[in-house]
């Protein structure tokens, strides 16, 4: 009695061999015809996408890297349905290498797909938004905003608003993206804008408790977060860890992102147990699936690091940023914004334990990454200029003090550069977090009062 392919299929995905077992490739494989291939291609993506719900990615890509090869090579232009799904796999496969922070490889891998003849096959204009949005969301995990940017532009000028509509799913996550470049690169504003036009278009489509929503959720409240609307953010990411729960709840990796974002709120919100416990839980998950040198750990260490420093407790926050800062050396280099952030968070610990030789030389060497990798404007410099200006007070030493300070308040606005102590820029000129500026502007106040 002869089987049919679909019930052989479904009899090994059931039996979870690793790979196609010998029956099948003696009863099937010998004809080497294209129905053959999408038919064993079918199955490897199948495969693939199971190992991907539990988070082992690079099993993952083994059986999609599989499935590409076969549906590659079943491709004609007439049968776009193949190609479609030639094109989400090396999308899955480029997820998969962002996630293990594989950027380089990741955008190597998109910029092959775009070398092929992608123009002879149907809606060629939505396969080029979606390639450059993932080059684009790789570059801004690499920490190149600018170029993200300009990779988002591609996307959105291949997708043709003005042809295609603005409501459709792509066009949103786009959005989303060009948000997130905004947001990393300091424009806080019109990050956000992004993002609440990305979110319209999704519960258009979708509803408010689609699992599409999830990225987007994630992203206004870490913004809110930023500008210190702490009921808000945590409103958004409780919608985001919901959402995950309920479609995803095996999806160790992403259920650690949410777990950090809401402890995040929460230690703003003074709940330092509670954040404690969310700061754990995520980062054992994300041991328990990459190992101790994932690139994600580095933030979970600059969180815990600083809740730590928030009460109290300086040997544990100190240990955190120190393994922040060798996990993001390892993944992005040693001259890496990443890298200065944990240096910062070092240099401030130290300041508050009254250690002002190792707090002068980790803020400084936070601050020369920031400069030369930023330029003149960024948050993350007056941040840097904060801490040395309090340092410099602690020293008794003023008017550095105050240069400091001058420093950092042009670092968060265009336009202006006056040394003069005694000058201070419009409030309305601030492309960054006002909160930032308010804190350079009073402690100016404080060493100009006891002057």
């Amino acid at each position: 009695m002869l089987w049919s392919s679909k019930f052989l299929i479904f009899f090994f995905v059931l039996a979870g061999f690793c790979d196609v077992p010998n029956c099948y490739s003696k009863s099937i494989l010998q004809d080497n015809n294209h129905q053959t291939d999408t038919v064993l291609a079918d199955y490897y993506y199948a495969r693939a996408d199971s190992l991907n719900k539990i988070s082992l990615y690079s099993e993952a890509n083994i059986y999609f890297k599989k499935s590409s090869r076969l549906y590659q090579k079943s491709l004609t232009t007439t049968n776009t349905n193949i190609f479609r799904k030639y094109l989400d796999c090396t999308i899955k496969i480029n997820q998969n290498l962002r996630v293990q922070g594989k950027f380089d490889n990741a955008i190597d891998l998109l910029n092959q797909f775009l070398e092929q003849d992608i123009g002879s096959f149907d809606n060629s204009w939505e396969t080029y938004g979606k390639v450059y949005r993932e080059i684009a969301k790789n570059l801004c995990f690499k920490g190149e905003f600018v170029a993200a940017l300009r990779g988002y532009e591609k996307a959105l000028t291949a997708f043709n608003i003005k042809l295609h509509g603005e409501k459709n799913v792509l066009v949103a996550m786009i959005y989303n993206g060009v948000g997130e470049a905004n947001d990393d690169n300091g424009d806080l504003n019109l990050a956000l804008a992004y993002y609440k036009r990305s979110l319209k278009i999704l519960i258009e489509l979708y509803g408010p408790d689609d699992a599409r929503l999830g990225s987007v959720y994630t992203n206004l409240g870490l913004a809110y977060r930023k500008k210190g609307d702490y009921d808000r953010a945590l409103d958004y990411l409780t919608q985001d860890l919901n959402i995950m729960l309920r479609t995803s709840p095996n999806d160790y990796f992403n259920l650690a992102v949410s777990y950090n974002n809401i402890g995040l709120v929460l230690a703003n919100l003074k709940e330092h147990e509670k954040s404690i416990g969310y700061y754990i839980q995520s980062i054992d998950n994300i041991i328990k699936v990459f190992g101790k040198d994932s690139y994600a750990l580095h933030a979970l260490y600059n969180n815990l690091g600083n809740l730590y420093k928030r009460t109290d407790k300086y040997d544990e926050a100190f240990d955190m940023f120190k393994e922040a800062i060798r996990i993001s050396s390892l993944v992005f280099g040693e001259n890496h914004p990443r890298v200065a952030v944990g240096y910062i968070n070092l240099g401030a610990t130290y300041l508050e334990n009254n250690e002002h030789g190792k707090a002068e030389t980790s803020l400084l060497k936070g601050l020369e990454i920031d400069l030369e990798y930023y330029g003149k404007y960024h948050p993350e410099i007056a941040i840097a200029y904060t801490h040395i200006a309090t340092l410099r007070i602690l020293q008794n030493k003023n008017q550095e003090a105050l240069a400091s300070i001058q420093k950092g308040l042009h670092s968060m606005i265009y336009e202006f550069d006056n040394p003069n102590i005694y000058c201070n820029p419009p409030i309305n000129t601030v492309y960054g977090s006002r909160q930032i500026v308010l804190n350079l502007l009073v402690e100016k106040a404080d060493i100009l009062c006891r002057e």
